[in-house]
C-alpha cells in the first residue's frame, strides 16, 4: 500500500514538474518572439535616435533658450524637417488663388461671418488705423524694391501680433499694379504666450509685464488673449482684409498646414517666437517650404536665441544674409 502511495506521488510530481516547464517555455517564447512588424518598427526608432552620445552632432549647442531673459539656460538641439522630393509636382496646390485657400483653411471666407461685427462689440474691441508692432521695413528700401521686383503671389507672415506688417503689406497689394492676385496668410496663435516666462520671479522683464507695458497691454478674458480679434479689427479698419488669410494656430502647425495643402510662399516675414528650440524650429520649417528663388525676412537679428538660429540656417544651407536696419536681414533661396 505505501508502495503504491509513493508511485502515485512520483507520477504526480513528474506530471507537475513537465507542465511547469512546459508553462516557462511557452512564457519565454512569447516574451521574446515578436512579430516582424515590432522588430522592423523598433530597428527604425533605434536608428532614428542616436544612441551613442560620443557620435552625435547638434545644430545648436548650448544656445540661449529664452529670449532675452533666464541667462544660463540653453538648449542642445539638433532638428531637419525632411520633405519628399516629389512633395510640391502637383503644380496646381503650390501657388492657390487668395478664394481657394481661404475656403480650404476655413471652408469659408471668415471675414463674411456675420457674428463677426457683435462680437466685436461685445470684447470692446476697436479697429485701429495704425496698429502696435514691429513690422518689416517697407519704406522705400531694398524689401519694398524686392517686393515690387519679384511680384510675389502669396506672402506669408509667420509672428504677427496686431497685423502692422500684414496689412501693410496686403495694402501695398491693393494699391499697386500687377499685384492684382497677391494675398497674405497670417500665421499666429495670438495667445501673446511670453507673458507666462516674463511675469516670473527669475525674469528680468517682469515689471514689463506687471505694469502691461506696450507689448502686454491687451486685455484678457479668463486668462485668455483677444488678441486674435484686435488683428481682425485693425485689418478691417485699414481695409485690408480681403487680401489677408489669418490661420491662428502655434507656428509648427501651420508650418504642417502649409505642406498639407501643397502651398509654397514666395516671399515670408518671420518674427515669431524669439525663444529657443522656437527659432530653429521656425526658420527650418518655412525654409524648407518656402518657394525656391524666394525671399525670408528675419526681424530681430540681434536677439542672442535669433542669432544662434539663424546661424545654423545660413551654415547648413549655404546662405549669405543681408543685413538691414532695424535689426532685420533676409536671404533669398537659391533656385537649384
Amino acid at each position: 500500500m505505501v508502495s503504491i502511495n509513493l508511485r502515485k506521488n512520483n507520477f504526480s510530481l513528474a506530471v507537475t514538474i513537465i507542465l511547469l516547464s512546459l508553462a516557462i517555455v511557452t512564457y519565454v517564447k512569447l516574451f521574446f518572439t515578436r512579430s516582424p512588424e515590432i522588430v522592423i518598427q523598433d530597428a527604425k526608432i533605434e536608428s532614428a535616435i542616436n544612441l551613442k552620445p560620443n557620435n552625435y552632432k547638434f545644430d545648436l549647442k548650448d544656445a540661449p533658450a529664452a529670449d532675452r531673459d533666464l541667462d544660463g539656460i540653453t538648449i542642445d538641439l539638433s532638428y531637419k524637417l525632411n520633405v519628399p522630393s516629389n512633395w510640391w509636382d502637383d503644380i496646381d496646390t503650390v501657388s492657390p488663388n487668395y478664394d481657394s485657400l481661404m475656403q480650404k483653411f476655413h471652408g469659408e471666407n471668415i471675414w463674411n461671418d456675420p457674428k463677426l461685427n457683435s462680437h466685436f462689440e461685445s470684447l470692446g474691441i476697436r479697429g485701429n488705423a495704425n496698429p502696435f508692432g514691429s513690422p518689416m521695413a517697407l519704406d522705400n528700401g531694398p524689401l519694398k524694391n524686392k517686393l515690387l521686383e519679384t511680384k510675389p503671389k502669396i506672402f506669408m507672415e509667420v509672428g504677427v501680433f496686431e497685423g502692422a506688417t500684414s496689412s501693410k503689406v496686403a495694402q501695398l497689394f491693393k494699391n499697386t499694379p500687377g499685384f492684382e492676385e497677391s494675398y497674405v496668410i497670417s500665421v499666429d496663435s495670438w495667445i501673446l504666450d511670453l507673458t507666462y516666462e516674463w511675469n516670473g520671479q527669475k525674469s528680468v522683464h517682469k515689471k514689463k509685464v506687471v505694469n502691461k507695458a506696450r507689448y502686454f497691454a491687451n486685455d484678457r478674458i479668463a486668462g485668455g488673449s483677444k488678441m486674435y480679434y484686435q488683428f481682425l479689427a485693425n485689418c478691417i479698419e485699414r481695409k485690408s482684409q480681403d487680401r489677408i488669410i489669418p490661420l491662428p494656430t502655434a507656428t509648427s502647425n501651420g508650418a504642417l498646414a502649409m505642406l498639407s495643402h501643397g502651398v509654397r510662399p514666395d516671399f515670408m516675414y518671420i518674427d515669431a517666437s524669439h525663444a529657443n528650440p522656437d527659432v530653429l524650429i521656425d526658420y527650418e520649417n518655412f525654409y524648407t517650404i518656402l518657394q525656391p528663388g524666394g525671399f525670408m525676412v528675419f526681424d530681430d537679428t540681434h536677439v542672442p536665441a535669433v542669432m544662434a538660429a539663424l546661424t545654423f540656417l545660413v551654415e547648413r544651407y549655404g546662405l549669405t544674409v543681408v543685413n538691414l536696419k532695424h535689426q532685420q536681414g533676409y536671404i533669398v533661396k537659391p533656385t537649384i
